[in-house]
């Protein structure tokens, strides 16, 4: 199998299913994009070295990003940071 078969086959499905389990903010859904992920690297590292790393820095990245911990079981409020920049702003007025 040739890299580009290998991507083809294995590693573009991969990176879209893993895209499309990292959408939204529960623990499973990220464990799913992390197994999506390390199964393409898995794939790519018996063809190519070089593709694998290209998995291996997502999963890096994703899991520095915080994916998949705590933070996921918390409720999303997309005004917090907004409401934390309005009292900082309004101290400084006074």
């Amino acid at each position: 199998m040739t890299v580009v078969q290998a991507w083809i086959i294995a590693g573009v499905p991969a990176l879209a299913f893993a895209l499309i389990a990292f959408i939204g903010r529960a623990w499973w859904r990220a464990l799913l994009g992390y197994l999506f992920l390390l199964v393409g690297f898995a794939v790519l590292v018996t063809v190519d070295r070089a593709s694998a790393a290209v998995f291996a820095l997502i999963v890096a990245l994703m899991y520095a990003a915080g994916r998949g911990g705590d933070i996921e079981s918390e409720p999303f409020d997309p005004t917090s940071g907004s409401r934390a920049l309005q009292a900082q702003h309004e101290g400084e007025n006074r």
